[in-house]
């Protein structure tokens, strides 16, 4: 009995360090929702003593507002982790019954107001990590969609309107965690005719058709290959989020990169060369959110890399032709001319 009585301990002891790592996890998951949920009680106690002076009816109009938001709330989290697939866990899973859906809309009777509606494609969902379809492009009788991991080309076999076939021309994107809507986009058709999009810094590791590995995992990038995905090459490097670019009637390319969210940043006019490096890693994007005593340094920032060049800046990348703007914006064709003006304007170019 007195040997089962000192074994107790040190057994107690066992299950709590072999615990230990479940309990660490539990409390990472769970230390972001306590903050929240703190947050937004400190919301309602900082609301009602503003308007505490202005008498019963204010507070009570308060109180009456956050029964409401909070009832909101609920029913948001409630469906935000809904188990999706049924299958009695609450996990990654779940977003594989999330599909993405192509639709065909037409105006019939030529009135200029659209009539009818048709699913063409509902799918690309066969894993959870699959991401959200950003690109489309119509290519000779099919279309090509862009959701990472891969290009997709779309057929109608029999010409139904629905699509009965989908084969992948170019696979291997969304490498690296990044902020959502850096996927795929922008497919176009370039003046040489062949295909081009890019990839925000979720990243690439793709192997083309003829066996070569092109691995950017960290950045972003755009491609060009023929229609079936033959003689694939990454074009240019070291984007952050494109989104979308354009061929100018000389056939330039032209696009406006996105900013890294830092103080001082600006979105940049890039003007895309074959082969060139714009520069950006994701690694760049998420200096600014740790232990300042231990990153000091930002290295895009520091080095002043999101400007136009200038005398000293590194030589090792291809900078912006202008940094003109302080929101999000993208290149889309309508825009074409005048950013085209604008970028030569700035940049000095004739």
């Amino acid at each position: 009995m007195r040997a089962d009585l000192a074994g107790a301990p040190s057994a107690r002891n066992a299950e709590r360090e072999a615990d230990a790592p479940l309990q660490r996890q539990v409390w990472s998951l769970a230390w972001p929702v306590i903050v929240n949920l703190l947050s937004e009680a400190a919301v309602g106690l900082v609301d009602t003593l503003m308007v505490g002076r202005l008498g019963r009816d204010a507070v009570a109009a308060v109180g009456v507002g956050a029964q409401i938001l909070g009832s909101v709330s609920v029913v948001t989290m409630a469906v935000g982790t809904a188990d999706l697939n049924q299958d009695g866990s609450h996990d990654q899973r779940d977003f594989i019954e999330l599909k993405e859906r192509l639709y065909r809309i037409q105006d019939t009777d030529g009135d200029g107001i659209a009539d009818t509606s048709k699913i063409m494609l509902e799918g690309l969902n066969a894993d959870p990590t699959y991401d959200i379809a950003g690109g489309l492009l119509r290519n000779g009788g099919d279309m090509l969609i862009g959701s990472a991991p891969g290009v997709w080309r779309l057929k109608d076999d029999n010409g139904d309107g629905t699509i009965d076939r989908q084969i992948v021309i170019s696979e291997g994107y969304s490498t690296h965690p990044a902020f959502g809507g850096h996927g795929i986009s922008g497919l176009t058709t370039g003046p040489d005719g062949r295909i081009y999009w890019e990839v925000g810094d979720i990243g690439l590791d793709v192997t083309d058709k003829s066996g070569k590995r092109w691995s950017y995992p960290n950045q972003g990038a755009i491609m060009r290959s023929e229609p079936d995905g033959s003689n694939f090459e990454v074009y240019a490097a070291g984007i952050r989020n494109l989104q979308e670019f354009s061929f100018d009637e000389f056939g330039n390319l032209v696009s406006v990169d996105n900013d890294g969210d830092h103080q001082g940043e600006t979105e940049r006019v890039t003007y895309v060369v074959d082969g060139m490096d714009s520069g950006w890693r994701i690694n760049w994007q998420f200096g600014k959110y740790v232990d300042p005593d231990n990153n000091t340094y930002k290295v895009w920032m520091e080095e002043s890399m999101f400007k136009p060049r200038f005398a000293g800046q590194a030589a090792w990348f291809t900078p912006p032709i202008a940094a003109p703007f302080t929101t999000p914006c993208k290149g889309s064709s309508p825009m074409r001319r005048p950013v085209v003006a604008a970028a030569r304007a700035i940049s000095g170019i004739g």
